[in-house]
């Protein structure tokens, strides 16, 4: 008799059902203490005026594991070496313990909101630029207004350099895969990446392309996933901000100001033409006077 060989999937399925978690008050989110000074920049850029209670899980535990190691290496292998970057090893924390064992996964920021905000209200001062990983072009244009629903549920990872992406797509695959119900139903993924502005946006394209790729059984593709960049700020980076945003307003004045040109030109070319109209309208205005005073003259002249 030959045995059923159990798909990964079904391996998946049954793994989560055995899931823990706990959600605890957060606080002000502001404040949350990190090993890592990036990290803890990021905390203490988060929006939190206005936003409600908001609740915090640090870690998740999944007490069958079995099917998720084969699925972490399945799930890398979508994600092919970009030209001129290099992906960072996503390492396995549980690799000693037997594929069968409870595992417990540490979470850098997942979060659930008890009342309703968005996205851009709660990582307002995170985000210098914003790459949709999951949606289309037409859709990203949501991300300023995209709605956190009451009890909705953000997973964010955060990275101290865009090489680094790939392994914290994974980690949130993992989440909304093996982990808690809570979890597989997050409403939103964000990752928060330090680095240089070009290779972060290197590294998000090249995601969002393996992504947009992926089939269905795989779980981030029906998720809103976002990569935010948020340069670590210190002095330099302070002034390499003021410079870009300088260099933004200098090109939206030299913008308006091309605008302007090309009113005013536009302006005075109907301008011109409607001078030239009514130099027309006077001329034949003046020849038909011309002709009809011409024409009064020979009429007095026969008369008398």
């Amino acid at each position: 008799m030959f045995r059923r060989l159990v798909p990964l999937a079904e391996l998946v399925r049954g793994s989560m059902l055995d899931s823990t978690l706990t959600w605890t008050p957060a606080g002000d989110l502001r404040h949350i203490y990190a090993v890592k000074e990036f990290e803890r920049q990021v905390y203490a850029r988060l929006g939190t005026d206005g936003l409600g209670e908001i609740q915090r899980v640090t870690q998740y535990s999944v007490k069958d594991a079995s099917g998720i190691d084969t699925y972490h290496s399945k799930f890398l292998s979508q994600f092919p070496r970009p030209a001129g970057l290099s992906w960072n090893e996503s390492g396995r924390s549980s690799a000693k313990l037997p594929p069968e064992a409870e595992r417990k996964y540490e979470c850098d920021l997942y979060l659930r909101c008890c009342s309703q905000t968005s996205l851009d209200s709660l990582f307002k001062d995170c985000c210098e630029e914003v790459i949709s990983l999951t949606l289309t072009n037409e859709e990203k244009e949501a991300w300023p207004g995209t709605p956190i629903p009451t009890d909705g549920v953000v997973l964010c990872e955060v990275a101290e350099t865009p090489q680094s992406l790939r392994s914290k797509l994974w980690q949130l695959e993992r989440a909304v895969r093996f982990g808690p119900k809570d979890l597989q139903e997050a409403h939103a993924c964000v990752v928060c990446l330090n680095g240089e502005l070009p290779l972060f946006q290197l590294a998000a394209n090249a995601a969002k392309d393996s992504l947009t790729k992926l089939d269905k059984s795989y779980s981030l593709p029906r998720v809103r996933v976002y990569a935010l960049w948020t340069p670590y700020r210190n002095t330099y980076a302070e002034i390499g901000l003021l410079n870009r945003r300088l260099d933004e307003t200098n090109r939206r004045l030299d913008e308006t100001n091309r605008r302007l040109e090309n009113m005013n030109s536009e302006t005075n070319r109907r301008l011109d033409e409607t001078n030239r109209k009514l130099d027309n309208m006077n001329s034949e205005t003046n020849r038909r006077l011309d002709a009809l005073l011409s024409e009064m003259r020979q009429f007095i002249t026969k008369s008398s």
